[in-house]
């Protein structure tokens, strides 16, 4: 794995976490990129802990009509500071990227996560990651799981993911993001070129199996409606920059998989912020 991320001391030196399933052969699918050179040693190193809580709130009430949308965010300005993008990328050696990760419950999204979490965080990269139950246990404590709660879970997720991407972050947003119209949302909020899809890929069965959480034995025997893959359908996204199959892969090989890809599409010298 030292190989692969060359040009920084990218290393899982401690005992390797147990795979999520043995395997034959891997299986990593990529949108194909150009080739770039490995980023260049930063001056320095950037630490961020982030806790996403606040009092339970209930969701605000919709706005009753299209026109006083548009009055109200007319009414809002959003001051241009002294901090530009390009003066964050340079000082933490890499622009800001969301990873978005898609993937049934228990396919591996947040244990991939962790993983790359720490090899960026060690190879110096200012990262942070965002899951859904993280944030349902304080910015979102007040939506339920009705379609409209559920939407707006996400939209405030991105909304969140976005502003720390501007901040010059990478963020791993863990979200199963069950179906095209939610993760067509999620794009029309975060810039195309700060933003990657990452399809963490499990059969239903298998997940079934691992339930990490014990809501698929809930789910099917009624205690939870609509559980994606159980009473909700899990569309599978078309367009993912990065396939993940964890019945293929082990949990290095797919976090080593991910952290490539991020350093690659974070790079200064491949597309630099203007401002």
């Amino acid at each position: 794995m030292a190989g692969m991320l060359s040009g920084r001391a990218f290393l899982f030196s401690r005992p390797v976490l147990a795979p999520l399933s043995t395997f034959a052969r891997p299986r990593v699918e990529a949108a194909e990129r150009a080739p770039v050179d490995p980023p260049t040693k930063r001056s320095c190193r950037a630490v961020f802990s982030f806790h996403l809580t606040s009092t339970p709130v209930r969701p605000s009430p919709p706005v009753p009509g299209a026109q006083e949308a548009r009055v109200t965010r007319a009414n809002l300005a959003v001051q241009t500071g002294k901090v530009t993008r390009l003066d964050r990328a340079r000082r933490f050696g890499h622009t800001g990227l969301v990873v978005w990760m898609v993937g049934l419950s228990g396919s591996g999204k947040t244990s991939i996560a962790i993983e790359a979490e720490k090899a960026l965080f060690d190879g110096g990269y200012a990262v942070c990651r965002l899951d859904g139950d993280q944030l349902r246990m304080g910015l979102n404590a007040g939506l339920g799981f009705s379609p409209a709660d559920r939407e707006e879970n996400l939209r405030r997720a991105a909304e969140v993911a976005r502003l720390f991407a501007e901040a010059g972050m990478v963020v791993l947003a863990c979200f199963i993001s069950p179906t095209r119209r939610l993760r067509a949302i999620i794009r029309e909020r975060i810039p195309p070129e700060a933003y990657f899809e990452v399809y963490v890929r499990a059969s239903l069965e298998a997940c079934i199996q691992r339930d990490p959480k014990g809501f698929y034995r809930r789910a099917l025997a009624g205690e939870i409606p609509d559980y994606t893959g159980v009473g909700q359908a899990f569309e599978p996204p078309e367009r993912a920059g990065l396939l993940l199959d964890t019945e293929a892969l082990s949990l290095e090989q797919c976090a080593a998989a991910l952290v490539e890809q991020i350093i690659e599409r974070t790079a200064l010298d491949r597309s630099g912020p203007e401002s």
